[in-house]
């Protein structure tokens, strides 16, 4: 079973994991590579948490972030990626 952090809205925690995706970012930018950031949604995922990730990515140079949810919803759940 999970630990309470990862079943419970955690914007701090999520917020601080974003470190290595700013890295990844940063590491595809200077080969010039316009970076498009899926956000795989998980059921205990929310909104707020996301948007974290969103602001994060966009902030740091991502051409955009978004959540993809294909592996519920399959093709569908990935159209806006």
């Amino acid at each position: 079973s999970l630990s309470k952090e990862y079943l419970e809205e955690n914007v701090d925690l999520v917020e601080k994991g974003t470190a290595n995706l700013v890295a990844h970012i940063q590491n595809l930018r200077k080969h010039g590579v316009q970076v498009v950031v899926a956000i795989n949604r998980f059921h205990t995922d929310t909104d707020a948490e996301h948007e974290v990730i969103k602001r994060v990515a966009k902030a740091n140079g991502a051409f955009d972030a978004v959540v993809s949810e294909h592996f519920s919803k399959g093709g569908a759940g990935a159209v806006d990626l």
